[in-house]
């Protein structure tokens, strides 16, 4: 019987990490979803409404929470972004002030070169920091919140909520 090689094991061993996060996540988003159906229904009984404005709130949740559903799914691109100003420079890449076109909010994003990531080794953790971003909970006041992450055939970004005292603070330095 053939050994299986490291590559392979490696990949197993990634292909096995991504579908446990993917599946913890989207466990998480049930339950959140679930907690933000249950916080509406106890808010409905302590006013005490009508079967028929309840239905009103619910249906809007619903739309709600399926417009988020469609966005989460939304491939994002550079493109769906719009570059306000250089925040920093770093090893692999920079951080820019952007605003997301369709929304209008602003972020900051971090845009890394894969193959500065690879020269140095550093793919490993690199897939460790978006992980660990992206499973930390937005109640965490010492992590920055990663809303979105995507890559090209170059870069790999990650889009994250920004502090605008801090930005401004940084920008005016």
């Amino acid at each position: 019987m053939d050994e299986i090689s490291s590559k392979t094991l490696e990949k197993a061993s990634v292909t096995k990490a991504y579908l446990e996060q993917k599946y913890a996540i989207m466990k998480k988003e049930r339950e959140e979803s679930r907690m933000r159906r249950n916080i509406l229904e106890q808010k409905m009984q302590n006013l005490k409404l009508g079967e028929p404005a309840k239905e009103t709130y619910r249906a809007e949740l619903r739309n709600q929470e399926l417009s988020h559903m469609r966005q989460q799914r939304k491939r994002l691109t550079i493109q769906d972004f719009q570059s306000l100003a250089v925040v920093g420079r770093g090893a692999f890449g920079e951080v820019r002030l952007v605003r997301k076109k369709d929304s209008g909010e602003v972020f900051a994003l971090k845009s890394m070169l894969k193959s500065s990531m690879v020269m140095k080794n550093q793919v490993g953790h690199v897939r460790a920091e978006r992980d660990i971003l992206a499973m930390a909970d937005n109640e965490c006041q010492w992590l920055v919140t990663l809303q979105y992450s995507f890559q090209d055939t170059s870069r790999l970004y990650m889009v994250h909520l920004c502090n605008p005292p801090s930005l401004v603070a940084t920008l005016k330095s």
